[in-house]
């Protein structure tokens, strides 16, 4: 994108998406449709709105904002219900796997920022930047997840060890 900030709020909110998605499943395989139709009301109006009202001064951006800002809200909303009504576990374990994953981002933000220059703008040197990028991640992903959740890396050894 030529307006940097937009690239990464948009980024950003597909980011905050992605970490949705486990969750919005779940409730809907669960059949809590009804329950959380309206956080999807609120996370709709929210973007409307905010986006309505900062389009006018900062464009584009702006309207980055409010999906960000809405899809963030949202998020929420489907894992606090998740966690309360479905899966019936503590906030804390949550509140665990936020900072792994914003541990995890920083680190990536700052290895890509610090080690990577993309020089060429061409196919050829984009899909060099974009390997570059992408072994960065699962390097620092595989790293941070093993650090975090050694027992669950553990058990899920054991279970295949057992399995042959």
């Amino acid at each position: 994108y030529i307006n940097e900030t937009f690239g990464y709020l948009f980024v950003l909110a597909y980011f905050v998406y992605c970490i949705r998605m486990p969750y919005y499943s779940l409730s809907l395989i669960v059949g809590h449709f009804k329950e959380t139709r309206n956080g999807a009301f609120l996370e709709a109006g929210l973007n409307i709105f905010i986006s309505t009202v900062l389009v006018i001064r900062y464009g584009l951006v702006g309207v980055a904002i409010g999906t960000l800002v809405a899809m963030l809200v949202r998020t929420i909303e489907l894992i606090i219900h998740c966690y309360r009504k479905i899966l019936n576990v503590p906030l804390k374990n949550l509140i665990f796997k936020i900072i792994v994953i914003v541990l995890e981002f920083v680190c990536i933000y700052i290895l890509i920022n610090n080690i990577i220059t993309f020089e060429t703008i061409n196919y050829i040197g984009w899909f060099i930047y974009a390997i570059k990028v992408f072994l960065i991640v699962i390097i620092v992903v595989f790293i941070g997840n093993l650090l975090a959740y050694r027992n669950h890396i553990n058990s899920i050894f054991n279970l295949l060890k057992n399995k042959k």
